[in-house]
């Protein structure tokens, strides 16, 4: 076991092949006096517990069925003032952590180059800004409660069930707001108290950004599924900033939205709403208008798909008004018809 110690990695000092595999490690922080990088190392098996990694990166090596808490990947000498983020990534070239169990670990800015993740178990990680290069595997992973705002996901395999867990019903870490607090009020992530303020008080915004962030991936591997539901997710929450930021107008907008067609994504929302319209149509010519059930349902039907005709309103002596309330259900009943086949394509193009 080691424990409470500073390692110093020199510019002379010998990086390959150093095994740590079944080493507990606690409060150990490595230092290279240079950027280095640590080449054919395992810490296969391994317990890491606050260990911090200064000016170093990581190539050919194991951290496979490893347990790392409060790792921090991410520390850099250097610092530019005014982008807030390491001169140099740390970066993984061909890593392994198959199998592994990271909490709370640090991998902020960091670059991964064909890194293997299958079977680990992810929890409260802080991916900002991280990127995902060549083919990283990311099989069987639940990216649970960890920041991916701003991660570039384009050489991995990440899908809906990474994001959303198994039963694809999770949430992102903004949108958990008791465990988004918990992240960011830690000195260890973000010493900065002001731009500690600054992430709470813009969950919302950040999740809407991750899912447009995730749609876009989703959409450049042809998951047609996960871009939908990305997609769907993030004008939720830009219907409920709407509505915080008392943008009514565009609140009522995405509301409509929502309600009358799912963003433009949902079937059933679409039908549901054409009934509704043909049985509200219905219920008017017999309350307003006199006609009597079979003529008002007859009509509400006719009218939605345009096959009424002014002999047929004529023979229920109901009127200007009773035309003019048809006309309106023809235009409305085309729109839906027209957005049902439209989405009904687009499902059965990305199936």
């Amino acid at each position: 076991m080691l424990s409470d110690v500073e390692v110093v990695i020199g510019p002379d000092d010998e990086l390959s092949t150093r095994n740590w595999s079944g080493l507990q490690l606690r409060n150990v922080w490595f230092r290279a006096l240079a950027p280095c990088t640590l080449s054919g190392f395992d810490f296969s098996d391994a317990v890491l517990e606050n260990v911090d990694f200064t000016n170093i990166s990581f190539e050919h090596g194991s951290f496979d069925r490893a347990l790392l808490t409060r790792v921090d990947f991410s520390c850099r000498v250097g610092l530019d003032p005014r982008m807030r983020r390491p001169e140099v990534p740390p970066t993984f070239n061909f890593v392994q952590f198959r199998r592994a169990r990271l909490t709370n670990t640090l991998f902020k800015y960091a670059v991964f180059e064909t890194c293997n993740f299958k079977d680990s178990e992810i929890s409260r990680c802080d991916f900002y800004r991280a990127r995902f290069d060549g083919i990283c595997t990311l099989e069987d992973v639940y990216l649970e409660e960890s920041s991916i705002y701003r991660t570039n996901f384009t050489g991995s395999d990440l899908t809906r069930r990474n994001v959303a867990g198994p039963s694809l019903n999770g949430r992102i870490l903004p949108e958990l707001p008791q465990s988004f607090v918990e992240f960011h009020d830690d000195d260890h992530k973000e010493p900065d108290q002001t731009q500690r303020r600054r992430n709470l008080a813009r969950a919302r915004i950040e999740a809407a950004e991750v899912y447009a962030n995730l749609a876009g991936h989703f959409a450049s591997r042809g998951d047609g599924e996960g871009e939908a539901w990305a997609y769907v997710r993030r004008k939720q929450l830009e219907r409920r900033i709407a509505r915080d930021d008392r943008q009514w107008r565009r609140w009522l907008g995405l509301s409509v939205a929502e309600y009358v067609t799912g963003y433009g994504e949902s079937l059933a929302r679409i039908a549901a709403t054409g009934l509704l319209l043909m049985a509200t149509v219905t219920a008017v010519l017999m309350s307003v208008f006199g006609a009597s059930f079979p003529q008002a349902a007859e009509l509400g039907v006719a009218a939605f798909v345009g096959l009424h005709s002014e002999e047929t309103v004529a023979q229920t002596n109901a009127g200007d008004g009773a035309d003019l309330l048809l006309v309106v259900e023809t235009a409305l009943g085309m729109f839906l018809i027209g957005l049902f086949g439209f989405i009904l394509g687009n499902k059965i193009r990305n199936r």
